[in-house]
């Protein structure tokens, strides 16, 4: 199957928008905030989820090719220790 077969569309990923995040074992560990598109392909290529609910939250990225949609929100299939480790994104950088 090729990768625009599999891809998930841009505007299925803008659903996902404000919905809970889930790592592997179920547990919330964050709130979908953006994506990372590629340009060319048009297609999201990372999701950009916020942990934590304080003011200072870190804000990372997880490739979306680990990411599911589900009927509570979107799982990832990392270990939530391995999530807070993933990259940081600075939203004040472009």
């Amino acid at each position: 199957m090729s990768e625009a077969a599999t891809a998930l569309s841009l505007s299925e990923a803008m659903g996902w928008i404000g919905a809970e995040v889930a790592e592997c074992e179920g547990t919330g560990i964050g709130v979908v905030e953006a994506f990372y598109v590629d340009v060319a392909a048009g297609h999201p290529v990372w999701l950009v989820a916020r942990l934590g609910k304080r003011r200072g939250a870190r804000v990372v990225a997880l490739p979306i090719g680990t990411c599911a949609g589900s009927p509570s929100g979107v799982w990832t299939a990392f270990e939530a220790e391995l999530v807070r480790h993933a990259p940081v994104v600075d939203p004040r950088r472009p």
